[in-house]
């Protein structure tokens, strides 16, 4: 026979790794008798879980055992864990559920303006870590017409682009880290 109910254990240290694309998930547990194994779920909206993965229990009653378990694959923004222990018999307790918030590490072009320009264009952009961009506009043939290096810092950027050198008409600004390139297209009035 199968039980949801909210298991005797202790859950906690559910913890982020500093590098944002995993998570290292922490718990302890006492009084175990009979149990054969956790299972970790996870999920993005706290109601399908999905198993990710299963440990094994010591089944020592007399001391704090620690457990801990590696998501690899994190989803980006909010992921729910749940521990799913499994007695002997195959009966089944919950967990509460905890969150851990994974924010987003790449790129995120904000705004270029105006659209279209003239003579200077604005780049708004952020970015996670203190990082080196590439900058190019492109027109329509595939020739680089600019191409930019630039150290940038964390969070919100600015890049002032003079364009008096460019003719009229299309093109596509290219900015790229070593994680991401965006495209978008702009035109010169």
């Amino acid at each position: 026979m199968s039980t949801n109910s909210t298991i005797e254990f202790n859950l906690n240290n559910f913890t982020k790794n500093n590098d944002n694309k995993s998570v290292v998930l922490n718990w302890s547990s006492t009084n175990e008798s009979n149990f054969n194994k956790f299972i970790i779920e996870k999920s993005n909206n706290t109601i399908d879980f999905n198993p990710i993965g299963e440990v094994k229990t010591i089944n020592n009653n007399s001391i704090t055992k620690n457990y801990n378990y590696i998501d690899s694959n994190p989803f980006i923004g909010k992921n729910y864990y749940r521990l799913k222990m499994v007695d002997n018999d195959n009966s089944t307790k919950l967990s509460n559920i905890s969150v851990v918030n994974i924010l987003n590490q790449n790129l995120k072009l904000e705004k270029i303006k105006p659209n279209p320009f003239e003579n200077q264009l604005s780049i708004d952009f952020n970015i996670p870590n203190n990082d080196q961009i590439v900058l190019e506009i492109i027109d329509i043939t595939g020739k680089k017409i600019i191409q930019n290096q630039y150290d940038v810092i964390s969070g919100d950027n600015n890049i002032q682009l003079n364009t008096n050198d460019l003719n009229k008409g299309l093109y596509i600004l290219k900015i790229s880290n070593s994680n991401i390139t965006l495209k978008s297209k702009i035109i010169k009035n």
